[in-house]
């Protein structure tokens, strides 16, 4: 795999993962519930994943404490690019390799591709 293509991967991958906190941060906002059930995007690296994991938003949390992990449905997985450290009900949890790119670098190279999440 090319550093360009595996970069791109990894891009979606944040993308999905930021759309997810903007979610949680909503929905805990909005709920009479401390610690609601959410359905979150799969963190795969397919841009047109649209696939959820369900999850307490405190599980959620409790996953992502370290800013390389991520959450992604069972087969979402890419080798080539992250290890998975756990595996759940249905879901891994993987451990990207290498640099992950932040979110306002991918703003300035994706142009338009988060409004697809």
């Amino acid at each position: 795999m090319d550093k360009l293509s595996e970069r791109r991967l990894k891009e979606n991958e944040v993308i999905f993962q930021q759309a997810n906190e903007g979610v949680a941060q909503f929905v805990i906002e909005e709920s009479d519930n401390d610690d609601p059930i959410i359905k979150f995007y799969c963190e795969c690296s397919n841009i047109d994943c649209r696939e959820r994991i369900t999850l307490q938003a405190s599980d959620y949390h409790k996953l992502h404490k370290d800013q390389r992990h991520f959450i992604a449905l069972e087969g979402h997985e890419m080798p080539g690019i992250e290890d998975i450290i756990s595996k759940h009900n249905g879901f891994s949890v993987v451990r990207k390799k290498g640099k992950i790119p932040s979110i306002k670098d991918i703003d300035r190279s994706l142009p338009g591709i988060a409004n697809k999440v």
